[in-house]
C-alpha cells in the first residue's frame, strides 16, 4: 500500500489513523510512506489535541534506528515550509510526548509498531529508559522479521528484504546489549541462513557481518556450515556480481573462516582470481589503468594466501602492461586573483633577495637557514582542513612515477591536499627565494662554493669531525664536509658555467650533485642521531640494519629536537609519505634526465642548511 492510495478525507480521528497503521504498517514502512499520512492528517485536522497526537506520532517516525544507534530525519517546522529544517532530539522529547509513546507501546498490536515504540523508549534518557522496553522490542523484532520475509514471498518487492535486514541488525544489537532471548535469536538466524531459500545472499552476508561484530554473543559454533552458503552463492554468481564479492562478500567469508578455524588462504585465492577476472575484462586502451589496479589488488590477495606462483605470474603481467598505461593530463588554471597574488609575492621576493645579496656571504647563508620563506606546517594544515576533498566519495587510485599502484585508502585525500598545498608553497615561494638568491649571487661571484663550504665548516656541526671505531677497533675520523663538498662544488660550477656562457648556451647537468647529495643526506641524518646518542639501528627480517630517514625523523628525541616545520620539510623531501620521496627515486634510478633539475638541487641545499642549523652540543 502507498500513502497515495489512502483517501485522507475518510480519516477523521486518530483512532481511525491508528487502525490504518495497525493494518498496513509493514507496507507503509516499506515504501517510506508512514510520515506522509501523519503529516497530512496533522495538517488537515482542526482539533488541537488530535494535531498534537499526530505530531508526536510523526516524531516517533522521524527517527531511524540502525543497530544500536538512533538517527533523526529533518522536518519542516511549518514556518517558511521547505526552508527552515529541524532535527528532533530524543533527549528533548516532551514529557507528555514520552507519556504518549508509552501509551502507544502498550496499545499497539502490529509488531513493527511495537518494536519502534519500545526501541525508542529503550534509547530514551534516564528516567524513561527501562530494560522491559528492550525486551518488548526484541520480542517484536523476532515477530516482524519473518513477517517482512513472508511479505517478499507474496509480492516479490525487494524492499521487504531490505527492511528485514535492517530489523535483523537492530535485533542483534539489542540482544547483544541487554543479553535477552539469545537462543530465540540464534534459532531465527539459523532458519534464515539455512531454511529460508528465498532470502537473498546479500541479506545473509549482512546478517553474518553483524554476527561477527557481536562476538560476545555469537561463538564459532554459531557459524558452523555458513561457509557453504558463500560457496553456493559463489557457484551462482555472474560477472555483474564481482564488485560486491570483491569489496564485501569475500571479506565476510575470510572473517568467518578465521572465526571457525577454516582455510583462510582458499578465500584469499578466490579473491585474487576475481581481481584477475576483472582485469582480463578490461580491454579498452583508455582503461588500462583500471586493469593495472585490478592486477595489483590480485597480487595483494595472492600474497595473503601465500600463493607465490600465482603472484609471480601476475607480477609479470603487470610488467608487460605498464607501457600501455596512460593517464589523461589535466591542467588546472589559477584564477586571476591567485595570479595577481603570486606576482605581488614574486616582486617582494625579488626585491628582498636583491637587498640580501648586498650582505656578506656568511650573513646570506645564515639568513637562508632561518628564512621565513619555508612553508609553515600548521598554517597549511589549517588551510587544507577547511577544504572538502572532491574525492571523498570516490575510490582514489594513486600511481607513482613508474606506474606502480599505491595501496593507500580514501582517507589519504586530506594528506594529498596537504602535500599539494605544501608543494605549491615550495614552488611559488621557497624555490623562488632560493633561485633569486643563489643564481644572481653565483653569477656575480659573490656566492662561491668556497665561501659556502667555509660557512658550513665554521658555523655548523658539519665542520665538527666524528670519531668511530671499525670492527677491528681502529679509529675512523669522519668529516662530512669532505663527503658533501664534491656535490656542492659541482652545483656551483654547473650554475657558473651556465649563467656566464654566451646567451646561456651551456646546458647545466645536475645529475652528479643531486645523486651524491641525496644519498649523503641520509647519512647526515643518521650521524646527527648518533651524536645525540639516539639509536639508528632497527630490526629487520634478516637481522638488524641501519634506520632509514623516516625512522630517524619519527624518533621521539629527534622530534623534540627538530622544529615541526623542519621535520615536515625533511619528510616531504626524503620519506615515502606523499612528498618527493627523493631518496627512493634516486637510489632506485627512477629519475630520467629531465628530472634532474635546478629545483631539486636547490631544495637539497635548503635541506642541508636546515639540518646544519642545529647544534648537537647545545642543551635540550
Amino acid at each position: 500500500m502507498r500513502s497515495s492510495n489512502i483517501d485522507m478525507t475518510d480519516i477523521h480521528t486518530m483512532d481511525e489513523l491508528y487502525l490504518i497503521l495497525e493494518e498496513s504498517a509493514l507496507l507503509l514502512t516499506r515504501n517510506w510512506d508512514i510520515t506522509d499520512i501523519l503529516v497530512k492528517y496533522r495538517n488537515q485536522t482542526a482539533v488541537d489535541k488530535e494535531k498534537q497526537f499526530a505530531q508526536w506520532e510523526l516524531e516517533c517516525f522521524l527517527f531511524t534506528i540502525r543497530g544500536n544507534d538512533v538517527f533523526s530525519y529533518s522536518y519542516s517546522t511549518g514556518k517558511d515550509i521547505g526552508q527552515i529544517k529541524q532535527f528532533p532530539e530524543l533527549d528533548n522529547f516532551q514529557i507528555e510526548g514520552f507519556d504518549y509513546l508509552k501509551k502507544r507501546a502498550k496499545e499497539a498490536k502490529n509488531p513493527l509498531l511495537i518494536a519502534r515504540y519500545n526501541h525508542l523508549l529503550w534509547k530514551s534518557p534516564k528516567g524513561v529508559k527501562n530494560k522491559e522496553y528492550a525486551i518488548s522490542a526484541v520480542d517484536a523484532y523476532l515477530e516482524v522479521i519473518p513477517a517482512f520475509f513472508n511479505l517478499f514471498d507474496q509480492d516479490g518487492d525487494g524492499e521487504s528484504n531490505l527492511q528485514a535486514s535492517n530489523k535483523l541488525e537492530n535485533l542483534i544489537e539489542l540482544v547483544g546489549e541487554v543479553k535477552v532471548h539469545i537462543e530465540k535469536t540464534k534459532m531465527l538466524i539459523a532458519k534464515i541462513l539455512f531454511d529460508m531459500k528465498s532470502v537473498p545472499f546479500y541479506v545473509k552476508n549482512s546478517l553474518m557481518k553483524h554476527m561477527l561484530e557481536r562476538s560476545s554473543i555469537f561463538k564459532p559454533i554459531d557459524f558452523e556450515n555458513t561457509l557453504n552458503i558463500f560457496q553456493q552463492a559463489l557457484n551462482e554468481k555472474d560477472d555483474k556480481d564481482s564488485f560486491l564479492w570483491i569489496h564485501y562478500y569475500i571479506d565476510t567469508a575470510i572473517q568467518v573462516a578465521r572465526k571457525t578455524g577454516s582455510d583462510i588462504n582458499r578465500w584469499h585465492n578466490i579473491l585474487g582470481d576475481m581481481h584477475v577476472e576483472v582485469a582480463e575484462r578490461e580491454v579498452k586502451p583508455d582503461r588500462m589503468w583500471l586493469k593495472l589496479k585490478s592486477y595489483a589488488s590480485a597480487i595483494d590477495a595472492y600474497r595473503a594466501a601465500g600463493n607465490t606462483d600465482q603472484k609471480k605470474i601476475i607480477e609479470q603481467r603487470i610488467f608487460e602492461l605498464k607501457p600501455k598505461v596512460q593517464l589523461s593530463k589535466v591542467r588546472l588554471k589559477k584564477s586571476e586573483e591567485e595570479i595577481a597574488a603570486l606576482q605581488v609575492a614574486h616582486e617582494y621576493i625579488k626585491k628582498e633577495c636583491e637587498e640580501l645579496l648586498k650582505q656578506p656571504p656568511e650573513e646570506i647563508y645564515a639568513h637562508l637557514i632561518e628564512g621565513w620563506f619555508f612553508p609553515s606546517k600548521n598554517t597549511i594544515e589549517k588551510q587544507t582542513a577547511k577544504v572538502k576533498s572532491s574525492f571523498d566519495f570516490f575510490t582514489v587510485i594513486q600511481f607513482d612515477r613508474n606506474k606502480n599502484v599505491s595501496n593507500e585508502q580514501n582517507d589519504v585525500s586530506k594528506n594529498k591536499q596537504f602535500h599539494e598545498a605544501y608543494q605549491s608553497y615550495l614552488y611559488n615561494i621557497t624555490l623562488q627565494y632560493l633561485h633569486m638568491t643563489f643564481i644572481p649571487g653565483i653569477k656575480s661571484g659573490h656566492l662561491t662554493f668556497k665561501n659556502f663550504i667555509a660557512f658550513l665548516a665554521e658555523n655548523t656541526w658539519l665542520g665538527k669531525p666524528y670519531i668511530k671505531a671499525d670492527l677491528g677497533g681502529d679509529r675512523i675520523d669522519i668529516n662530512w664536509l669532505s663527503l658533501i663538498s664534491p656535490a656542492i662544488c659541482d652545483y656551483f660550477m654547473q650554475v657558473q658555467s651556465w649563467v656566464l656562457s654566451q646567451n646561456n648556451s651551456y646546458q647545466p647537468n645536475f645529475i652528479l650533485c643531486i645523486d651524491s647529495l641525496t644519498l649523503k643526506m641520509e647519512g647526515l641524518f643518521r650521524n646527527f642521531a648518533e651524536r645525540l646518542n639516539v639509536s639508528t639501528t632497527v630490526g629487520g627480517k634478516k637481522g638488524t640494519q641501519e634506520a632509514y630517514v623516516n625512522h630517524i625523523l619519527d624518533n621521539d628525541i629527534i622530534r623534540e629536537y627538530f622544529d615541526a616545520e623542519d621535520i615536515q620539510f625533511f619528510k616531504y623531501m626524503f620519506a615515502n609519505e606523499g612528498g618527493m620521496n627523493l631518496r627512493n627515486n634516486v637510489a632506485h634510478c627512477f629519475y630520467n634526465f629531465l628530472d634532474y633539475n635546478l629545483d631539486k638541487i636547490h631544495l637539497l641545499l635548503a635541506a642541508l642548511i636546515r639540518l646544519a642549523k642545529y647544534d648537537v652540543t647545545e642543551e635540550r
